[in-house]
């Protein structure tokens, strides 16, 4: 009972961090597309090259999460 109590509160604080650390570079994926997409023709050059680089970045950072989520599950 008290191994069940446990597996099921770690499962918690696992997914609340996961949810985290999933939709922190999502927003930003979103919103700084969403900036280029929609945004105002007042973007300099160097807005988009940033903007463009955050969301490279982001990607790379949300691929990778799921990449090691994914080998947890499989290992």
């Amino acid at each position: 009972q008290a191994y069940r109590y446990r597996r099921d509160e770690l499962k918690s604080i696992f997914l609340a961090n996961m949810s985290h650390e999933v939709r922190t570079p999502l927003n930003a994926i979103v919103g700084f597309s969403s900036l280029l997409a929609h945004g105002d023709s007042d973007l300099t050059k160097d807005d988009i090259i940033e903007f463009t680089s955050l969301i490279e970045k982001n990607s790379q950072l949300l691929m990778d999460l799921i990449s090691d989520i994914l080998d947890l599950e499989g290992g």
